[in-house]
């Protein structure tokens, strides 16, 4: 997962989709379903999918990644307001503004308590949401 993380930063993205996606194949035969490594692996995706401009698509892994956190962490954990800020910014390129500025509130919520004052991820949902 880490090396897909890199692959993604380094612009490579057809091979980060590979492997991230090789790697959830076998986590989803081998761990619980809710297992935290197949949320972050789902969400990294979603991220990639994104991307690339498979909107659609990210879409889904997002609100699989999504379902999965909101039924193993407390609601407000960091995980869910970083899927809840991606799932938002994905509907917001899809045209779909109501339900992204409602996704994006939820998310500064939860970071309002999850989150130090002036830490970036604040700072991208409120510029976003705005």
């Amino acid at each position: 997962n880490i090396l897909s993380w890199c692959l993604r930063l380094q612009g490579k993205l057809a091979e980060a989709i590979q492997l991230v996606t090789t790697c959830l194949g076998s986590w989803k035969q081998s761990l619980p379903p809710l297992h935290l490594h197949v949320a972050l692996a789902v969400g990294l995706l979603g991220v990639c999918l994104m991307q690339t401009g498979r909107l659609e698509e990210a879409e889904g892994r997002f609100r699989e990644a999504l379902d999965i956190h909101r039924k193993s962490l407390q609601e407000n954990h960091p995980h869910i307001a970083d899927l809840l800020y991606h799932l938002g910014a994905c509907l917001h390129r899809r045209g779909k503004d109501e339900e992204a500025q409602k996704l994006l509130q939820e998310a500064a919520k939860i970071q309002s308590f999850s989150l130090p004052q002036n830490h970036p991820y604040k700072i991208f949902t409120l510029t976003l949401w705005a």
